[in-house]
């Protein structure tokens, strides 16, 4: 009799944990839907049905949404941004080098030339 009464409460516990999963990722695909500003009109009405379509909707939406051009767009600006600050501070020693007389006139336009990408 324990042992029954013990698979019945680990049987419950699977059944309860499945349903929080399931419920966490429809909450996660509703909020995500409802905070994106790259989708609109129809194409969002579409994703919020699908989403609410039971198991499957929430696990189609999580592998298939689309990718916000709003990240995209702010990755290629902190990649821009850290490549500008790497040849500021590379132009900025070869100032140093040319100013100590390490490089010469020819040698400093043609690194600055390089790093210009001209």
């Amino acid at each position: 009799m324990v042992l029954a009464s013990l698979t019945d409460v680990i049987e419950a516990l699977a059944v309860g944990v499945a349903i929080g999963v399931i419920l966490l990722a429809l909450a996660f695909a509703l909020w995500d839907l409802a905070h994106r500003h790259d989708i609109h009109g129809w194409r969002k009405a579409g994703w919020f049905v699908l989403a609410l379509v039971p198991l499957l909707g929430p696990a189609i939406y999580v592998a298939y949404r689309p990718v916000q051009v709003a990240d995209v767009a702010r990755i290629d600006e902190q990649a821009d941004r850290a490549q500008a600050h790497a040849t500021a501070e590379a132009l900025h020693k070869l100032a140093d080098l040319h100013d100590r007389g390490k490089l010469s006139d020819d040698e400093y336009e043609a690194q600055k030339s390089r790093l210009l990408g001209g």
